[in-house]
C-alpha cells in the first residue's frame, strides 16, 4: 500500500514540476498593480474603454508576453489608461496614458497620477509651414518702421526650417528693395 501512495507522490511532483516549467518557458504573465490617482479625485478612470472605478482606485494590469521560438519575448500593445474628469467638478478635459505593465520593474505599487486641472491650450501664434499654399511668398511693401518686424519674423521662420536658406535671401531681398524704392 506504501508503494502505491510513493507513486502517486512521484506522479503529482512530476505534474507539479512539468506545469512550473511550462509556466516558466511560456513567460508566466503576472499581474501588475496600479495605484490611480487624479486631482481632482472623483474622476472616471476607463482601462481600453472599459470603466474601472472611479479615482482614487487601484487596478490590475497583465503583462502581456509570450516567448516565441526563434524570436524571443513578444509583447502585447499596451493598456490605454484614460481618467475623465466627474462632471459636477466642471472639468472639460480627460487625460490618457499608455501603460505596458511589462516595463514595471519595481518593487512598490507602480501610481498613476492625473492632473485635470490642466487647461487645453492652443499654440501662442500658429504658423504656416506649408509655403506652397501662401498666394504670395512676397511680403508686401514695406516702411522703414515694420521693415525690422518683418526681417525678425522672417529671421525666426528660417531658424525653424520653414524657409530654406534660399527662400529666406530672396525674401529678405525683397523686403530691402520694396524700401528703397
Amino acid at each position: 500500500m506504501s508503494g502505491a501512495h510513493k507513486g502517486d507522490d512521484m506522479r503529482n511532483y512530476s505534474m507539479v514540476s512539468i506545469s512550473f516549467m511550462i509556466g516558466v518557458l511560456s513567460g508566466c504573465a503576472p499581474m501588475v498593480t496600479y495605484r490611480v490617482l487624479s486631482t481632482p479625485s472623483n474622476a472616471q478612470v476607463d482601462v481600453n474603454g472599459v470603466s474601472m472605478g472611479r479615482t482614487p482606485t487601484e487596478i490590475n494590469l497583465e503583462c502581456n508576453k509570450h516567448r516565441v521560438p526563434y524570436v524571443g519575448w513578444v509583447y502585447g500593445a499596451p493598456f490605454t489608461v484614460t481618467v475623465y474628469p466627474a462632471a459636477a467638478i466642471g472639468g472639460k478635459y480627460s487625460q490618457t496614458k499608455l501603460i505596458n505593465p511589462c516595463d514595471w520593474k519595481g518593487k512598490n505599487t507602480p501610481t498613476l497620477e492625473f492632473d485635470l486641472g490642466l487647461q487645453n491650450m492652443a499654440p501662442a501664434q500658429p504658423i504656416n509651414i506649408n509655403t506652397e499654399s501662401q498666394p504670395s511668398a512676397t511680403p508686401p511693401p514695406s516702411t522703414a518702421s515694420n521693415q525690422q518686424e518683418i526681417l525678425e519674423n522672417l529671421k525666426k521662420l528660417h531658424a525653424q526650417g520653414v524657409l530654406s536658406d534660399a527662400e529666406y535671401k530672396e525674401k529678405v531681398v525683397k523686403v530691402l528693395d520694396s524700401t528703397a524704392q
